[in-house]
């Protein structure tokens, strides 16, 4: 059996995360629930959810398969963000708000342009899966 095959992603990335240290997982948590909720106070953001033109996507469980080894989406990822999708797209049209975390800032404090592509790259995978999807 080829080991990088997705049957055995799931125990590989439990058995992975595991290992961390408790005080390791809380810090991660811990910064994924401040990037959340600096989303959340956005007045930009706060418009998008409460628009009827827009809908809110669930977001996802970054420690669970597959997207706790994930570098943008992961459990150890320096990111958070939401997204919504354009009621009236067929799926097209999505809005994301994105925090970033403390290590993928440049010299000027803001975020440094491989965080940016790394987020970019993520959102367009996304939006272009479940626009083909559609067809």
């Amino acid at each position: 059996e080829n080991s990088r095959s997705p049957s055995c992603w799931p125990l590989m990335e439990a058995g992975e995360l595991e290992l961390l240290p408790e005080e390791v997982k809380r810090h991660f948590q811990r910064q994924q629930e401040e990037q959340l909720l600096a989303i959340s106070r956005s007045p930009e953001w706060t418009a998008i959810r409460e628009s009827v033109d827009w809908e809110v996507l669930p977001g996802l469980d970054r420690w669970q398969h597959p997207w706790s080894r994930h570098y943008v989406g992961g459990a150890l990822a320096p990111f958070s963000w939401e997204r919504a999708r354009e009621r009236c797209s067929n799926g097209k049209h999505e809005m994301w708000a994105v925090a970033f975390g403390e290590f993928t800032t440049n010299f000027s404090s803001t975020a440094q342009g491989g965080a940016v592509a790394s987020v970019f790259d993520v959102s367009t995978a996304i939006v272009g899966m479940v626009a083909s999807r559609r067809k």
